[in-house]
């Protein structure tokens, strides 16, 4: 449901749960006995004193089962759905993830480097045993080393430099988990062009910012940071929207909804294109999709979420665009592997 982060706008949210609380309660009651939902109907009917609508966001997502209760909010704006279904129905979460992907910004300076996580325009500063990280590299001074030359300094200055942001790129692995990573770094030319040298294919670098910014606020560096991040963002969709003619005459480009979820299920998706609000109900049995006009018992509310998590099942990645922008292909594609 889309809620609102302030007063008074926020105190029409908590009627808007109860309500849809109430709704899922009667759906659920015509179609389930109560030994079935037991749980499930405690969890609705305490939603409201669960959720602080004073701390809220754009969009709000609860996910509820008998032996589960998840709660999201997101800082985009997101349709009011109740679905009732055998899995969870997850593409706002993969939309988050997407159009509102968590990235890092990595802020280098003399003194030290400092990592931030980041999603959208919030920065908080990311917590690691060895974060702030010294740079070393300035302790060589002229005086110390009478015997060694200016230009051996500035090369014995420019390894410790690099061994430096090796260290930050190990921190960065650490934070992520080892899975790819998108980045904002923040230094010098000489900073940047160092760490973009050393740093490994699973750092995704977005943007680049000169300057120093070692002593920024995380407000600071939000209102300098999400701007850049948002145009290097915009800039990965329009990379996939250019990979669409090759990938058409390599014959790795399909469309259809039947087509796309025989090539996903057999682990071929590379890349799913979709439009943002681009639903349909149908029946998927014997590994085949049947869209239908409304929803039929045993029927899923939202096909496409289906197919979007089948995707990332299988390891590829999922890129929603605007609605209408990919009419021209059914409102729905994907780009093979092979």
């Amino acid at each position: 449901m889309p809620t609102h982060r302030s007063f008074p706008d926020n105190q029409q949210d908590k009627i808007r749960l109860k309500n849809l609380a109430n709704a899922a309660i009667d759906r659920l009651k015509k179609e389930f006995s109560n030994s079935d939902i037991k749980n499930i109907l405690n969890k609705l009917n305490n939603l409201t004193d669960e959720i602080d609508i004073n701390h809220l966001e754009d969009g709000l997502a609860v996910f509820l089962s008998n032996d589960n209760y998840y709660k999201f909010t997101f800082s985009f704006p997101v349709k009011e759905r109740l679905i009732i279904d055998d899995n969870f129905v997850t593409r706002d979460l993969v939309f988050g993830m997407n159009r509102t992907q968590p990235y890092f910004a990595v802020i280098i300076d003399d003194k030290n480097t400092r990592i931030f996580n980041c999603e959208r325009e919030k920065c908080q500063e990311a917590v690691h045993a060895m974060l702030p990280l010294k740079n070393i590299v300035h302790d060589i001074k002229e005086g110390n080393f009478p015997d060694v030359s200016f230009n051996d300094r500035i090369r014995e200055n420019e390894e410790r430099l690099k061994n430096h942001l090796r260290d930050t790129e190990k921190i960065l692995k650490e934070l992520s988990g080892g899975s790819q990573v998108s980045v904002v770094i923040c230094g010098t030319q000489k900073q940047i062009s160092f760490f973009k040298e050393i740093c490994s294919s699973n750092i995704n670098i977005i943007a680049e910012i000169t300057g120093n910014y070692g002593s920024a606020s995380a407000s600071e560096l939000s209102k300098l940071i999400w701007p850049e991040a948002k145009k290097g963002f915009a800039e990965i969709r329009n990379e996939v929207i250019k990979k669409i003619d090759p990938a058409v005459s390599a014959k790795k480009f399909v469309t259809g909804i039947q087509e796309i979820w025989n090539l996903a299920n057999e682990g071929r998706g590379l890349i799913l294109l979709v439009e943002i609000n681009f639903a349909v109900t149908g029946i998927i049995k014997d590994n085949h999709v049947e869209i239908t006009e409304k929803l039929l018992n045993g029927g899923s509310e939202d096909i496409i979420d289906e197919l979007i998590e089948l995707v990332i099942s299988k390891g590829g990645n999922v890129v929603f665009f605007d609605n209408g922008s990919l009419e021209n292909y059914g409102r729905i594609a994907m780009i093979l592997r092979y």
